[in-house]
């Protein structure tokens, strides 16, 4: 088993992170076996209430505008043998980490 990091950046896109982080939980890979980094590109667009983090998930804060300066934000906090990256509009199939593994 390979410990992953899912880098997932996102920009004033709330709505459409909490489908993809409910995507992610539902994933067929062993929830301990990943991280999952949301980057927030805006720091001052809170979370908002209420709004679901998984356990295996933390949410980091770039000011640096732009997606790949979010990316390199996550890189650094990633702890995972395997990196993933995804976006905040995308709903990954529940085997995409276990597929990719395989690839792998």
């Amino acid at each position: 088993m390979y410990n992953i990091s899912v880098i997932i950046p996102t920009y004033h896109d709330w709505a459409r992170l909490a489908k993809c982080l409910k995507a992610l939980g539902n994933q067929s890979y062993p929830k301990p076996e990943f991280e999952i980094l949301v980057v927030n590109n805006d720091p001052s667009d809170n979370k908002p209430e209420n709004f679901l983090v998984p356990e295996n998930c933390k949410i980091l804060n770039e000011e640096k505008s732009g997606s790949y300066a979010a990316r390199n934000r996550g890189l650094k906090e990633a702890k995972g043998e395997i990196l993933a990256f995804t976006d905040s509009d995308c709903i990954p199939d529940k085997d995409w980490l276990k597929n990719g593994v395989d690839v792998l």
